[in-house]
């Protein structure tokens, strides 16, 4: 569904007419239509087929593009739970344990 909401609101040639970018997860792999020639707009990482494994190049990659996304992500689970990600989590029947 966010991938449509990009699509929709042309998020890509906004991105494009600022001059900015995005880092964003393998959800979003098809969402920058740029040519080959272009400056991306929207980075994402390799997403590996279920017959064909990423070679390595691709995987250090990916991993280089997680480390830039985890603080990120961590922030807004810390920020989504109210508290820090240890004491917020969440128990099996999906309340937290207070």
């Amino acid at each position: 569904m966010e991938i449509t909401a990009c699509r929709h609101d042309q998020l890509t040639a906004k991105l494009r007419a600022a001059g900015l970018g995005a880092i964003a997860d393998l959800g979003f792999v098809s969402l920058d239509d740029s040519g080959p020639g272009a400056d991306p707009a929207v980075i994402t990482g390799y997403k590996a087929a279920r017959n064909r494994p990423l070679p390595r190049g691709q995987k250090l990659s990916n991993k280089a593009l997680a480390a830039v996304r985890a603080p990120v992500k961590h922030s807004f689970a810390i920020s989504r739970t109210g508290g820090s990600s240890a004491r917020s989590a969440p128990t099996r029947s999906g309340r937290p344990p207070w």
